[in-house]
């Protein structure tokens, strides 16, 4: 028979190796900011460690310095529990988090931390620092790990919502929410609504349900708001060139992607909306009308804006500036796009802000206020809690020395970006194997199959994933392929999980030392009895 002293000393050992993990990430400061005090304090604090802590995040000290504010009334272990929302900001590329702070909140005051209702109400907001000058535009690298470990960390310490964890990034930080709300992601089963400004570059769309709020300038000069497929030349080709960030005179640098065609802004909502259900309109076609507009940009240079976007595979002046009449924009000039949808997620939004380039949105409220973009995010954010609802239970089939001949990505993604995503180990520089590409594919709630393949003496090796509007029409044999078909069960209305499983008084799964724990409970319960 198994002693109590033998359960004691594993339980010791346990306990100890527990408290060590939560003591991965540390907090430190917690003093008012902006001139606050007392009832009226707004709170800084610093976070440092846990997984994903390395590179340049690595430190606490200066502008590259990961913090969180909060609100009077969102303050740790205040008594308010889960009514205060979070927003997990990322920054852009050669960026950091000090930067993405004024970008935001300008000069830290009351006013930015307004905690009334039209505003969005309690709130805090946090700024991360990436590993290296860019995201890592993954799912599964330390930028990813650092932000998942961060978000189920801070709802324990603070009056968080759990259903209300909200994430935004601009440019580079826009590229990383977008892969990063792929249902496969650790970090998106965390996360109610996301809202990326200036970002895209994915060739098939975010598959979260998560509410979706996407903002960008239809004059982007880095990251193009628009790209479309030129039959002619075999390439894609953007609404403007990406040399807004070259000196002046150089030339192409994205005009050029052969076999595939980026998803940006209005084309990406759309590619959401369809998987979604409810909407019709198609990627490629006309989009819908806007159903109201908004100031969020101040001191607009339009002909400026205007001639900065250019094309190198047209003559002067660029097709997508045909129709674009400066003394027609007017001071709304952002348009607010909706589309229809009929599955239980959130609501999917695009800002078009006409004629803006790639700069962050810079109305503020007052001279060094708190950006207006800012307000209609949180706003956003607070009207949208928990709508990320859960999927039900996946099951994969392995069927091997399989392959699929249509749809082929290479055909695919020329035309429509609802067929197939693939992963690539070259491409990413990682090495996987069959299983992974099955895991990958149960993870990923919108696919119904995925097919790995290995090629050239297997040192290539990719897995492609078939979402449920394309499914593969033709299977054939294949030696050096493997299929994997998955089931969902749905969820009953009794069997439903929270949108954030941990926040039940168990966790979401037992590791060996939790076991431990209910067996050592069990054991003292039959001692008992």
């Amino acid at each position: 028979m198994i002693s109590l002293s033998l359960f004691s000393t594993i339980f010791a050992v346990c306990l100890s190796v527990t408290a060590a993990s939560d003591d991965t990430i540390s907090l430190g400061g917690g003093d008012c900011i902006g001139g606050t005090s007392g009832s009226k304090c707004i709170r800084e604090w610093t976070f440092s460690g846990g997984p994903g802590w390395t590179g340049q995040r690595a430190t606490t000290s200066g502008s590259n310095r990961s913090r969180m504010i909060c609100s009077p009334s969102c303050q740790r272990y205040g008594t308010n529990t889960d009514e205060c929302l979070l927003i997990v900001a990322l920054h852009g590329i050669y960026s950091n988090p000090n930067d993405q702070q004024w970008l935001m909140l300008g000069s830290i005051g009351p006013e930015a931390f307004s905690e009334s209702a039209t505003d969005g109400g309690p709130f805090c907001i946090s700024f991360h620092k990436s590993k290296n000058y860019p995201w890592e535009y993954n799912c599964s690298g330390d930028d990813a790990a650092h932000l998942a470990a961060f978000m189920e960390y801070i709802v324990d310490e603070f009056p968080i919502d759990r259903k209300a964890i909200n994430l935004h990034g601009f440019s580079s930080g826009a590229v990383q929410t977008n892969n990063l709300m792929l249902t496969g992601c650790p970090v998106e089963r965390l996360v109610s609504a996301a809202s990326p400004y200036g970002g895209g570059w994915l060739m098939s769309p975010p598959t979260t349900k998560a509410a979706y709020l996407l903002a960008h300038g239809t004059h982007d000069n880095i990251v193009p708001y628009q790209f479309l497929w030129d039959p002619s030349r075999g390439f894609a080709t953007p609404s403007c060139e990406c040399n807004g960030a070259l000196p002046v005179g150089s030339v192409d640098t994205c005009s050029n992607h052969p076999f595939s065609v980026p998803l940006q802004a209005e084309r990406m909502a759309a590619a959401m909306a369809t998987l979604r259900g409810g909407y019709d309109g198609g990627v490629w076609g006309e989009m819908p009308e806007p159903v109201s507009t908004l100031d969020l940009i101040n001191d607009n240079d339009c002909e400026l804006v205007k001639d900065s976007c250019i094309s190198v595979v047209a003559s002067p002046p660029n097709p997508w500036n045909e129709d674009v009449d400066c003394s027609t924009l007017g001071t709304n000039e952002t348009d607010v796009i909706e589309y229809p949808i009929n599955d239980d997620g959130g609501p999917i939004k695009v800002l078009r802000m006409n004629i803006h380039n790639h700069d962050y949105p810079n109305k503020r409220r007052g001279t060094y206020g708190a950006a207006e973009y800012f307000f209609y995010m949180k706003k956003f954010f607070n009207e949208n809690r928990g709508l990320n609802l859960g999927w039900g239970y996946r099951s994969i089939e392995r069927i091997d020395n399989r392959q699929c001949l249509g749809p082929v990505w290479y055909n695919a993604h020329t035309t429509d970006p609802l067929s197939i995503t693939y992963r690539n180990s070259t491409f990413e520089g990682v090495d996987f194997v069959a299983e992974d590409c099955g895991n990958w594919c149960r993870e990923e709630k919108r696919c119904v199959e995925a097919f790995y393949y290995t090629y050239n003496a297997g040192s290539t090796k990719t897995c492609h994933i078939h979402y449920e509007l394309s499914p593969c029409t033709n299977v054939q044999a294949y030696s050096a392929g493997v299929r994997f078909v998955a089931t969902t069960q749905p969820l009953s209305p009794t069997m439903a999980p929270s949108p954030s499983p941990s926040s039940s008084g168990l966790p979401s799964s037992i590791g060996p030392c939790e076991s431990w724990w209910y067996a050592l409970m069990l054991f003292r319960f039959v001692q008992v009895f």
